[in-house]
């Protein structure tokens, strides 16, 4: 059974930079992860929020079986709907195919592109709006 992870920012944190999805350090920041049989299997890290304007995620998840609309709905409610930002950003590396297609799946949107931005090629930068996030419609 997967269960929610909250209150453990530390640990889902250091999930993330293992999993290369994030490289930590911020002070600032709360995650929400996603574990099963005690491990964790995915998880979300919010930082750089501007209140009521925008904040920033970086997510991960191991293998292909740990998304389930409950935790697409957790991770959408924090930021849209308990912070009340407008808009969540996300960046991927133009090398990263399958982090472009699962960001775009998830309802983002390409706003910007930062030539040689990443390590690896262009910094693409990802936006998603609260009216257009179809994952915490009723």
């Amino acid at each position: 059974m997967k269960t929610l992870v909250i209150g453990q920012k530390e640990r889902v944190g250091q999930f993330l930079v293992e999993q290369g999805a994030w490289a930590g350090g911020a002070i600032n920041y709360e995650a929400i992860g996603l574990e099963e049989n005690g491990e964790l299997i995915a998880g979300v890290v919010y930082d750089s929020e501007e209140k009521g304007a925008r904040i920033s995620s970086h997510c991960a998840g191991i293998g292909k079986r740990w998304l389930n609309r409950y935790f697409l709905w957790v991770i959408f409610d924090y930021p849209f709907n308990q912070l009340n930002v407008n808009v969540v950003i996300n960046t991927v590396s133009s090398n990263n195919k399958d982090s472009m297609r699962f960001t775009e799946h998830l309802g983002f949107k390409e706003v910007a592109r930062i030539e040689g931005g990443a390590s690896d090629g262009d910094l693409i930068i990802y936006a998603l709006y609260k009216k257009d996030c179809k994952w915490i419609r009723k």
